[in-house]
């Protein structure tokens, strides 16, 4: 059997270059991209996936190159940490515009060659924050929020044509280069200042690294989905998403919202205001 073509999204660091080269050690043939210069060149295409031209020409050339597509991996995305009352229509409206719009324009780039193959596989790169709004993390959280709900319909759209639509959802990542994907909100709201200051830290940092996922841990997941004959929806990474679903489902609202606050040190009284 020949080998699988995929393109990925953001493979220039962190999670998308640990998937890119998992997969090719694999023995798959690994289209990566990314906005900046080729890590494994030729295989890897200069990319904006907020243009919708530059995503259909990423690819065509792949299908120019090898006569098909096989596997599409969105992964490229960021995270921006602010208190709903910092953020600016810009900011949020950027951060949905990669985090999800550059998720679809991608999707539907490659769509009709898998309509036209009656095969192919979309995986989307999610998170925990697809299932749970994380604090200090509103416009993360909505763009991921999105992209499960899209995903989960278009999935059915595609399923009579042979064409698989999966979530991959690891919790925090390991990346050593999360710094570089987290970005703070240009406004600092003073009663907000604490809290969001400590969460811009704990994402900055990678997180707790008891609850984070490895990135190889990430890469395996995707690997496994490629592989399955028939890709689930929904393939979780590690314990805590699995953990924090569960109890979402399971426990009383209210019980619910007093195990997330305690687990991240989310602040349960407001700051003196007579201060600001």
């Amino acid at each position: 059997m020949s080998k699988k073509i995929v393109l990925i999204t953001g493979t220039s660091r962190g999670i998308g270059k640990a998937i890119a080269a998992y997969l090719r050690a694999q023995g798959l043939m690994v289209y990566g991209s990314s906005r900046g210069a080729a890590d494994v060149a030729p295989y890897h295409l200069q990319l904006d996936i907020t243009d919708p031209a530059s995503c259909q020409a990423a690819v065509d050339e792949v299908v120019k190159r090898e006569g098909r597509l096989d596997v599409l991996i969105n992964n490229a995305a960021y995270e921006l940490v602010g208190a709903h009352e910092e953020l600016t229509m810009t900011e949020l409206r950027d951060q949905v515009d990669v985090n999800f719009f550059g998720a679809v324009h991608m999707m539907k780039a490659a769509t009709p060659v898998f309509l036209k193959q009656r095969s192919g596989s979309i995986l989307n790169i999610s998170s925990i924050g697809s299932d749970i709004g994380w604090t200090f993390n509103a416009a993360y959280s909505a763009g991921k929020f999105a992209l499960h709900g899209y995903s989960e319909a278009v999935r059915r759209e595609l399923l009579p044509f042979n064409i698989f639509v999966s979530l991959v959802s690891p919790a925090g990542v390991t990346s050593g280069t999360t710094h570089l994907s987290v970005q703070r909100s240009a406004q600092t709201h003073p009663l907000f200042e604490q809290a969001s200051k400590a969460a811009f830290e704990y994402s900055h940092s990678g997180g707790d690294l008891k609850m984070a996922s490895s990135m190889e841990a990430v890469a395996q997941t995707v690997h496994k989905a490629i592989q399955d004959p028939r890709p689930v929806f929904m393939y979780r990474v590690g314990f805590i998403p699995r953990l924090m679903t569960t109890l979402k489902a399971i426990l009383p609202q209210q019980l619910f919202e007093f195990f997330v606050i305690k687990a991240f040190n989310i602040p349960t009284t407001a700051p003196d205001q007579s201060k600001y």
